[in-house]
């Protein structure tokens, strides 16, 4: 899953991945999508996806997580759709390289590295495999993995 895709609609030729936003398709929103419209698969929330317990491999965050009044519960929602063994990959501005809740109003948290991984690592059912910050754009990089609940568990 791609959740808050906007207007993106692919992440790469071999990648099969459906998209969900708030926004209906070609609906504009504020901030970074004041100029483009959404092209989701599905319109849904993040903090209750459309989808059903334990049934995704993967998910992609990117400049979402910073838009979220509720993050922990977002992480509750996402362990919930997710496999054992399925994972996260998230992307946010990086506060400590650019104050991104004065450049986008929508923002309602700001992360840094050390920030997040106090979040994250806080969050139960979830190990933080992976966390980078100063990425690409001024951005951090992160990669949860949900938490085998039961040690024969396999992704399957």
């Amino acid at each position: 899953l791609n959740i808050g895709c906007g207007a993106v609609t692919s992440l790469g030729e071999d990648i099969k991945c459906l998209g969900i936003d708030l926004a209906k398709k070609l609906e504009h929103g504020a901030g970074g999508r004041k100029y483009i419209g959404a092209a989701p698969d599905i319109t849904g929330d993040a903090l209750e996806l459309p989808v059903q317990d334990s049934s995704v491999d993967f998910m992609v965050v990117s400049h979402l997580f910073e838009h979220l009044i509720d993050p922990t519960k977002a992480l509750r929602e996402w362990k919930r759709v997710l496999r054992p063994g399925g994972r996260v990959f998230m992307m946010m501005p990086d506060h400590s390289v650019m104050p991104s809740m004065i450049i986008d109003y929508t923002h309602v948290h700001a992360y840094t590295k050390d920030s997040l991984s106090n979040l994250l690592n806080l969050a139960p059912g979830w190990t933080l495999l992976e966390i980078e910050g100063d990425c690409a754009w001024g951005t951090i990089r992160a990669t949860l993995v949900k938490d085998y609940e039961d040690p024969d568990e396999v992704l399957t």
